[in-house]
């Protein structure tokens, strides 16, 4: 995973709302890559690491 290397989990967004948390690793054998959905409607994927630090991964973020 180059997008979120330490990431712990991703998070996938709409707008400002939380619509779905992924655990990285998921739909992969050898934890080397992560499968993670985006619904229709979606914004943005936050990847998570172990101390809170979130990277945008894909999207946009919301204005503030």
């Amino acid at each position: 995973m180059t997008c979120g290397k330490n990431a712990v989990v991703f998070e996938t967004y709409k707008d400002r709302e939380m619509v779905r948390i992924t655990m990285a690793g998921t739909d992969s054998r050898d934890n080397s890559s992560t499968t993670v959905p985006y619904p229709e409607g979606s914004t943005r994927i936050e990847a998570v690491s172990w101390d809170g630090r979130r990277t945008l991964v894909y999207g946009k973020r919301p204005a503030k």
